[in-house]
């Protein structure tokens, strides 16, 4: 009888230990894992917080463990990126160097995906959050591509953009996120001006090809009247 208490005993145990051990072994599988579409951009727009990175579940993004983690920073004039990642509910954390906390979230990652993740507004008057956007849509009707956009400028005020010379967007306060829209697939000139005054360029994007079948992401960052690094820009992000 002793022994069959005790074969229990040990059955259940490892029955209890076993997901643990798997789930350990799994936990660098959130960053670089292999055999995987589920992808997501850190955009730093912030022009006064410096270098950052990004770490998820505690591993920096870029890495495949807190010991060996690569410097991969991502700064105010970096060209945006895909990572892969895992899915599930994650935890993100985006730190200033070497490692000050900035923001941290909770971000529901569905796997084959592709999600972007914004730091916005300004260090020097503790503005700083986030815009997290899923980066998929379907797909396009052929011939044709789609743009959104994004007004990730502190200290803006509401913002048009147009789409060689035809407003695709209106309205856009700051941090606002539109929706997917289909364009003719082609080259287009970008201009963003304030709400109600066309006549006023404050920024543009020149000779972009939008091309068939593929969806992309224009964001102002930057500041208003600034003439420096941080002016106000359009920048653009393929995303599929």
């Amino acid at each position: 009888m002793n022994n069959k208490l005790n074969n229990l005993y040990l059955l259940l145990a490892l029955v209890l230990i076993i997901p643990v051990i798997s789930s350990c072994g799994n936990a660098g599988n959130v960053v670089n894992p292999t055999g995987t579409t589920t992808k997501i951009a850190i955009i730093n727009t912030s022009p006064d917080v410096g270098p950052i990175a990004a770490f998820i579940n505690n591993i920096q993004l870029g890495s495949t463990s807190t010991v060996t983690a690569s410097k991969t920073y991502f700064r105010y004039s970096s060209t945006p990126a895909y990572y892969s990642i895992g899915s599930g509910a994650l935890t993100i954390q985006l730190r200033a160097y070497p490692n000050t906390g900035l923001t941290s979230e909770i971000d529901t990652i569905v796997v084959n995906k592709s999600y972007s993740l914004f730091l916005v507004g300004l260090n020097s008057t503790n503005s700083l959050s986030t815009i997290f956007t899923v980066d998929t849509s379907s797909v396009p009707t052929q011939g044709r591509g789609k743009i959104r956009f994004i007004n990730a400028s502190p200290l803006t005020p509401a913002l048009d953009m147009l789409a060689n010379g035809t407003t695709a967007f209106t309205k856009m306060t700051y941090k606002k996120v539109s929706g997917y829209v289909e364009v003719p697939a082609g080259i287009y000139d970008f201009k963003i001006t304030a709400t109600g005054a066309p006549a006023s360029v404050l920024t543009d994007l020149s000779r972009i090809t939008v091309q068939d079948g593929k969806l992309y992401t224009l964001f102002t960052k930057g500041l208003v009247g600034r003439t420096d690094t941080a002016a106000l820009s359009l920048n653009v992000i393929t995303n599929k």
